[in-house]
Formats: structure tokens, sequence, C-alpha cells
């Protein structure tokens, strides 16, 4: 496997963190990093951009000093890209990996990203999943979406949650974002470094290399098992907008497919299907071993619990939760009969053997959804693990 191959070269990965100021965040990401579980050996390159906050000036003399990192300090400010391209040409014969200062890393985050960026031989670069405000390529719990609640779970329980619900699972995209990239030296070397006349300071340089990547035949993943969190624009703070919108002038004169392949992205949403097992993930984690479901078709309460939802004019349900509104976006709505195999997989992968029903109207309004379906669809009588529904007095 060259996953494992790339590990007994004994060439570590060179993990790029540029720094400017902002000390709490790089403090959190070093002891992240410090504390991982992964066995990919890694050489953590810390360059300093020209930092002014004594604060930050001390933790990277420190961390130094004990050799938990390799310091470079720039004689000036130089910007996000010429700083990345300092750390990337360092070592020529490195796999390298980008990450922010405002991220966190859980597990062996860094084996399940060497382990996809060696799953296929022509994959230039990797991102792992990340929070909702991270990135607009492999965010969660939605694409693009607007979700301002906190999640019930924190990001080493999302981390867990995709490492099981995804494992070995990936999403092939267009592009990857610069938060946390895992780019093949091979790659680099065919394709070159990061553009720094068009983009000197940040945002756009490294998608601006992935779709060179791709014009000479690279690909591009998301690796579903592993989830990194990101702080969004901790990095650049108010200069974000005014960087964005000076990116996509500059990027859409030098890629005129910008537009398409965004388009077609968010049409095909490859990444929906990661997001998906993540939702279960955390709706069977809410169940805690139960294996029975009840059944609703009056909307229920927060302290009423996970529910499943019925409606009979729409022939539908869906999973209701005591979690903030929109927060598992990913299941959706089955359509029964149409989708009585999603459906039945989904109660399968939640470990639910029974349905509930609170009522006289629940029970004739789920009869008449599913009955004799199972077999319509050709599955077999163990295969449905629903069962029939059984009659419960609401409490």
């Amino acid at each position: 496997m060259e996953h494992e191959a790339q590990r007994q070269s004994g060439l570590p990965v060179d993990i790029i963190v540029p720094v400017f100021n902002q000390a709490p965040f790089v403090e959190t990401l070093l002891d992240s990093i410090k504390f991982a579980r992964s066995a990919t050996a890694a050489e953590i390159i810390v360059i300093d951009d020209g930092s002014s906050e004594p604060e930050t000036l001390e933790l990277l003399r420190t961390r130094a000093a004990t050799g938990e990192i390799t310091l470079l300090r720039n004689p000036q400010n130089m910007g996000f890209t010429r700083t990345v391209n300092r750390g990337m040409a360092l070592h020529r014969d490195r796999d390298v990996l980008l990450l922010n200062s405002d991220t966190m890393v859980h597990g062996d985050w860094l084996d399940r990203m060497t382990t996809c960026a060696y799953s296929a031989p022509r994959i230039a670069t990797v991102n792992p999943l990340t929070s909702q405000f991270g990135s607009h390529i492999g965010c969660y719990p939605g694409l693009a979406m607007k979700f301002d609640d906190a999640l019930e779970v924190d990001g080493a329980e999302l981390a867990a949650i995709c490492a099981e619900a995804n494992r070995g699972q990936v999403a092939d995209v267009h592009t990857t974002v610069g938060f946390c990239m895992y780019i093949r030296r091979a790659a680099l070397d065919e394709v070159g470094l990061f553009d720094e006349k068009h983009f000197p300071i940040g945002y756009g340089e490294e998608s601006d290399f992935c779709y060179r990547a791709r014009k000479v035949g690279w690909l591009h993943r998301i690796a579903g098992d592993a989830y990194v969190d990101h702080f969004e624009g901790k990095s650049f703070g108010d200069r974000k907008k005014k960087l964005v919108d000076n990116m996509l002038a500059s990027f859409s004169r030098l890629h005129p497919d910008l537009a398409q392949c965004d388009r077609n992205f968010a049409m095909r949403d490859p990444v929906r299907p990661l997001r998906r097992q993540i939702d279960i993930g955390r709706l069977k984690r809410l169940l805690a071993g139960a294996t029975q479901i009840p059944a609703r078709m009056t909307p229920n309460s927060p302290a009423d619990g996970i529910a499943l939802q019925l409606d009979a004019s729409r022939k539908s349900a869906h999973f209701v939760s005591p979690l903030p509104g929109g927060s598992l976006p990913n299941i959706g709505e089955f359509k029964l009969p149409r989708d009585i195999l999603a459906f039945n997989q989904t109660i399968a992968a939640l470990g639910v053997t029974r349905i509930v029903c609170a009522d006289q109207a629940a029970w004739n309004a789920l009869d008449l959804m599913v009955s004799g379906l199972p077999y319509e669809v050709g599955l077999a009588a163990k295969s449905f693990l629903v069962g029939q529904p059984e009659m419960a007095k609401a409490n």
C-alpha cells in the first residue's frame, strides 16, 4: 500500500504552520498536534511571519527550544503565500501539510489524511472535514448554510464520529482549501509552488494550485474519516472580505471556469454522503443504545427526545430531536414508499429494531406508508429491522 511505503520511507511529512500573532490559537494548535495519536512521522515547521505580540514571540521561542517545532522567522511580514512557499521549498523530497494557526487537530488525523492522499496514484491534495465556518468545501453540518447554533458535540467527539461513520470514505472535489491541506510532493514537483504574483497575501492561492493541478491530471479529495476544527478568519481578521474580493477578481481572470465548477459542485454536493453519515452517527449517539424509537403525527417538544415525525398527507417521515433546529440537515425527509430502501438502511444504521407508535393515527399512517414494502423492494424479511409497528399508550 502506498501509504505504508510513505511511512516506511523514513521521510516525515512537513507540517507547515504560518504564524502571525494570535498566541492563544497557536498554543491550542501546537498542543493538539503534540497530544494527537498519529503514527505518521512529521516535522512541525512554524514560520513566524513578522509577529509583533510578545506572547507569540515567547511561545514560539519556548517551543523551539524544546525541539517541539522547527522555527523559521521571516525578516518582515511576507504574507501567507510567500511564507508557505518558503516552507514547502525547505525539504524538496517530503510531502507537506499546510495548517492554519487557527485550527485544532484530533486523534490520528494525520494518518487518515496520509492514507487518503495515497488511496489513488494521482491525488494531489486532501482536506479533512471541518467546522461549519471553516470551509465551503468540506464544512459540517452543511454546505454553505447558515448555522449559528452550537452542536451537542465538540470537535474531538465529531472526529471520533467521523472516524467510525466514514471509515475509508472519500469525496472527490474540484479544489481543496488551505486551512488544513495535505499536498503530495510529486504534485508540487509537477505543478510548482503557489502563485506569489497573483495571490501574494492569501486566499485563492491554494485553489489556483488545485485548478492548475487538475489541468495536468491530478485529483483532489476530502477524507471523510478525518475532522479538524477551523476557527475561520482568525488568521486574517477584519481583512478577510477585502482579501476574498480581490482573490475572486484575480482568480476569475486566471480560471474562467470558476463559476461553472462551483455550480457543478453545489449541484452534485459530493460531500453530502459523508455529512449524512455524521448526522446518523450523532443521532445514534443520542439514542444511547436504545433499540426502539417513537413515531408521532403531532410535533413533539424538545423534552420528548428523539422521534420519527410522520406526515400522512405528504406520505413522509423525518427524524426530530432535542437538538437545535436544522442541526441534522443531511438525513432529510423520507418520502414513502419511494425512499423505503434509504429509510430501512438508516433505521438499521441506528440500531433501531422497533418503531413504537404514539397513537392510532401514527399506526395508521405508518402502516399505510410501509406495509408490505420490504418485499416489494426485494429485501428479505430479516433485513427489514423496523418490524411491525407496536401500539403503545401515549405518556
